[in-house]
């Protein structure tokens, strides 16, 4: 995904040398973006909230909630805890910063081409990206000596 993003903050340089994009936030941001994914993804986490979601909600924090807050705690710039923040549905309810839209678009087609592809597994993308297509079978590839 940090690569489709780099592709279009090198894009957009060579083409409008004049937009001023920070190429090392989003780096950073994109690497980053899902820092806060193995707390909502944690098989612990996520039995608790199975179990009862009255207590705290399901999940209680969504990974870009957590993962903001693990960005600024390590001391990452607010710039990046923002795209960590942000790159996700709930970036929908404030002003993203350029880089972070990159991300955000990035990690959007990076999960739809994935999905499309037929590279995603059940269960790993929402429902209305599933209903957008049909899965392509992917081509059989040669598994590596064990």
């Amino acid at each position: 995904m940090t690569r489709l993003a780099l592709a279009s903050v090198d894009y957009f340089a060579d083409v409008y040398p004049e937009a001023v994009i920070d190429r090392d936030v989003v780096i950073c941001g994109g690497l980053c973006h899902d820092v806060g994914k193995a707390w909502e993804c944690d098989p612990e986490n996520q039995k608790r909230w199975k179990a009862d979601a009255s207590l705290v909600g399901r999940p209680s924090l969504r990974h870009p909630v957590y993962g903001a807050y693990i960005c600024l705690t390590v001391g990452l710039p607010e710039s990046v805890a923002h795209i960590a923040a942000c790159h996700s549905p709930e970036g929908d309810n404030v002003k993203r910063s350029l880089e972070c839209i990159i991300v955000h678009e990035a990690d959007v087609a990076w999960w739809k081409i994935s999905a499309a592809s037929g590279l995603t597994r059940d269960g790993t993308i929402p429902d209305h990206f599933a209903k957008m297509f049909e899965p392509r079978k992917p081509r059989e590839m040669p598994r590596a000596a064990e």
